[in-house]
């Protein structure tokens, strides 16, 4: 689907589908429309926010057939591919007003998802050794979030299950492209890593996932 509106249409029809109506071809559409090569193309980040958006209800929903498939078949492709294009988003660097809101609220949107995943007991296990991907986003975050406006709104990756090893929380601030020392990034590293140490790194320490956030409205 090469056309912008097509594909963004096609995500927000899927969006107003109830759960237990969605099919196999369903999650296949999903999974078809993740492949953007161009993350910064066109209406991308917006179509692909909405995706996690409503990957983000499977991960909430117990009841439905079409959740139980995506936790037990399609979950850590979708996990690994939400790391990547996040990754991915983070490394952008962006000039204009505008590309940088939608980049943002395609971050959020991944985050949301992944802080949700971390929360699902059956699937947060995909998250565990993580440990380059995280260092990775994380110095993205430093070194590419610039404005003001932004860096009040972290991309706290490390409040999902990847950042609940203590050990793969010490890796982000050492070795190669670590993490610059008196930084806010480096900062909230910390701060988990002492929670870790004082065994205040439970469940529901994990931290807000936003129900209220809607991708492409709000950032």
């Amino acid at each position: 689907m090469p056309n912008d509106d097509v594909r963004l249409a096609v995500v927000e029809c899927l969006f107003n589908v109830p759960l237990i109506q969605f099919e196999n071809e369903e999650i296949n559409t999903l999974t078809r429309l993740m492949t953007a090569q161009n993350i910064g193309a066109g209406k991308t980040e917006i179509v692909l926010s909405k995706i996690f958006w409503i990957l983000t209800k499977m991960v909430k929903d117990t009841d439905s057939l079409a959740s139980k498939q995506f936790k037990s078949k399609n979950a850590l492709v979708t996990i690994n591919d939400a790391l990547s294009i996040l990754k991915r988003n983070q490394f952008r660097e962006v000039d204009d007003e505008e590309e940088e809101h939608e980049k943002y609220t395609l971050s959020l949107s991944i985050l949301n998802f992944l802080k949700h995943c971390s929360l699902e007991s059956k699937i947060r296990h995909h998250l565990e050794g993580k440990k380059d991907i995280l260092k990775e986003i994380l110095f993205a975050e430093m070194q590419y979030t610039t404005s003001p406006k932004y860096r009040k709104i972290p991309i706290e990756i490390e409040d999902t299950y990847m950042g609940n090893s203590f050990d793969v929380l010490r890796e982000a601030i050492n070795g190669n492209d670590k993490l610059q020392c008196y930084n806010y990034v480096s900062f909230r590293i910390l701060h988990q890593m002492a929670d870790i140490l004082q065994m205040k790194f439970r469940d529901n320490n994990i931290d807000k996932p936003f129900d209220s956030y809607e991708a492409g409205v709000d950032i």
